[in-house]
């Protein structure tokens, strides 16, 4: 089976731990890197309308420039992908929602809506859009209504829609079933083989775990949604939903559903943690929305509707978020919630995970809550204390007009390899305005 021959490669601390990034700083200071929504400079040079707000996690190259994309703005509306140099040169570097080069050679819709954003030995940018793409919800080949796409971008900046989602997928038996849909996080390995997970479509249409390979062979690897186990005569259903992945250095694919397991029945979205280990076996590691031990010891209910993508530790431990948590899950199975967000005043609704640094410690971001109630940075020592880095929110004077401070945050965190901390806010900044939420690039150093 293909999954057997993953090789881990750590290449961003977005996309796997941080067992090769230093330490964060022990004091941290917060500046706005980029504001979105303004107009700025294409590839070519010319002048046009920013995307924003981001679609993801930010990455970087070997030489320190960064990389990511934007869920709107942009020449059609629908999105770019930017760099942004490490001294401080901002460029548009493609501009998604037009016509694009699809992986057998014709012309065809491109992907809608950037998302997640990886890059490989050789410099290449690899990523994909949730909408968009040759195959529409209509059957009919719509850039604005289509399953999405996996797109490549060269170093020299060829651009190439490598994948449609939306039509038809092998499985690894050998038998066809109806694609994913909706793809979101990424992870490559070493041989520059790309997996990912499609929240939506595939054989329960509940949504499915895949990979394409360096010669560009697409497989789906898991489809979510089915009778998985019993528990005595009751039917354990699998997680719904799925989303960003992540590998290990043995070449096991973990994830988290954002719907489905053994408690998201009728109460609503839980969610589990998987794994798809490097022989191909796929299991569900932990079922959100159950009784578990407080980090203070007693007995409370589990946080559920899991989101962002797990990171893993040096000793292969996963991590991530709830809404409402911060939980740990250990090599040896052991579940442990880290931290509870308890009020107004502290963060709320942590969508974006978690990154972890090489002494343990967590950092992450929730959307809501802290000083302004626009969200927070916030640091989780591996001792378990737990310290707001950053408030986001206020206002700010641009002569006579009173703007929103950068605000908001949503996507995952990302450390540069002198453990400095790099993320995005979905609204405010300098270049709010009717036609655009705006948003920011900020770091914490």
């Amino acid at each position: 089976m293909a999954v057997s021959n993953l090789r881990f490669l750590l290449l961003t601390s977005s996309a796997v731990g941080l067992s090769a990034i230093a330490a964060a700083p022990s004091s941290l200071k917060y500046s706005d890197l980029h504001d979105f929504g303004g107009i700025v400079r294409n590839a070519s040079n010319a002048s046009l309308r920013d995307g924003g707000p981001p679609g993801a996690a930010v990455i970087f190259d070997s030489v320190g420039n960064m990389y990511g994309t934007t869920a709107g703005g942009g020449l059609y509306g629908y999105g770019n992908i930017w760099k942004l140099t490490p001294a401080g040169k901002y460029t548009d570097i493609h501009d998604f929602g037009g016509k694009v080069k699809r992986a057998n050679g014709n012309m065809g819709p491109d992907g809608t809506g950037g998302g997640s954003v990886l890059i490989d030995k050789n410099g290449n940018l690899y990523g994909c859009a949730g909408t968009g793409g040759y195959y529409g919800r209509d059957g009919s080949s719509s850039s604005s209504m289509g399953f999405g796409i996996l797109w490549k971008l060269t170093q020299k900046g060829t651009y190439t829609d490598i994948h449609d989602f939306g039509n038809i997928a092998e499985t690894t038996a050998g038998t066809f079933v109806a694609d994913g849909v909706g793809p979101s996080g990424l992870a490559i390995d070493a041989n520059g083989n790309l997996f990912g997970a499609a929240g939506f479509g595939g054989l329960y249409n509940r949504g499915m775990a895949f990979q394409l390979s360096s010669n560009g062979t697409y497989t789906d690897v898991h489809d979510f949604g089915g009778l998985t186990t019993y528990i005595g005569t009751k039917p354990i259903y699998d997680g719904i939903q799925p989303l960003g992945v992540v590998l290990d250095s043995s070449g096991n694919l973990f994830g988290v559903t954002w719907v489905g397991g053994l408690y998201g029945g009728p109460g609503g979205p839980q969610g589990i943690v998987w794994e798809i280990t490097a022989s191909g076996k796929y299991q569900n590691l932990h079922d959100f929305g159950g009784m578990v031990s407080s980090v203070g010891g007693s007995t409370t209910r589990d946080g559920g509707d899991p989101e962002g993508t797990p990171s893993l530790d040096k000793g292969g431990n996963l991590y991530g978020t709830t809404p409402g948590t911060v939980w740990k899950l250990s090599t040896t199975g052991t579940y442990s919630l880290l931290y509870e967000f308890t009020n107004q005043n502290d963060g709320i609704d942590a969508h974006g995970g978690v990154i972890v640094d090489s002494n343990g410690n967590l950092f992450g971001t929730t959307s809501s809550g802290g000083l302004n109630g626009k969200g927070v940075v916030f640091e989780l020592s591996s001792t378990g204390v737990y310290k707001d880095l950053h408030d986001f929110g206020g206002y700010t004077k641009f002569g006579a007009v009173k703007k929103l401070n950068p605000s908001y945050p949503q996507t995952g965190l990302t450390f540069d390899h002198a453990g400095h901390i790099y993320g995005s806010t979905s609204q405010g900044g300098a270049n709010v305005s009717p036609i655009s939420d705006g948003g920011s690039l900020f770091i914490l150093k």
